[in-house]
């Protein structure tokens, strides 16, 4: 176990033994100071995995932005092309694929979400929560939300809401 560890973040013998401690074990053998240090070991990875993320994300459209993607073909290229069929015969025996959740069994990463409340309710301040908690790979209302980069942007609060002096 320490050796996958190691090989996956990269960390030395010591340390991937103290995150096996941390995480598997429950941090019953670590003092004080070394589950602080595996915690802001935890953030490094988080961010270090956001970041290699970036760039290699696709987005809905197909497009990858990094520099060696061939670009996508023009929209009017498929304007006459046929859509292609959907052979439904089959669905009763084939496996339902996995979700791909942004928070387990709450959010669906790459669907479209509503949180809905009555105003002043704290819907703006949950959704920056979830936002920290994706950036820091931390825990978010009893849920991991999958580590990752993350944009919010308000079109509803005013300025003095968002911003305090």
């Amino acid at each position: 176990m320490i050796t996958q560890i190691q090989q996956e973040t990269g960390l030395g013998p010591y340390h991937a033994q103290l995150f096996y401690e941390y995480r598997w074990k429950a941090g019953r053998n670590l003092y004080e100071d070394e589950q602080t240090l595996v915690r802001q070991m935890e953030r490094q990875l988080a961010r270090k995995k956001a970041e290699a993320a970036i760039p290699l994300r696709t987005n809905d459209n197909g497009y990858n932005p990094s520099p060696q993607a061939k670009a996508p073909p023009p929209p009017e290229a498929k304007i006459n092309e046929p859509l292609p069929p959907l052979d439904l015969s089959n669905w009763d025996l084939a496996e339902v694929p996995e979700r791909d959740w942004a928070v387990r069994d709450r959010i669906i990463r790459r669907a479209v979400t509503l949180l809905s409340g009555e105003g002043g309710v704290g819907k703006s301040i949950l959704t920056l929560q979830l936002a920290c908690a994706t950036v820091l790979g931390k825990d978010w209302f009893g849920s991991l939300p999958e580590p990752g980069p993350a944009i919010f942007l308000d079109a509803e609060d005013d300025r003095d809401e968002l911003i305090s002096d």
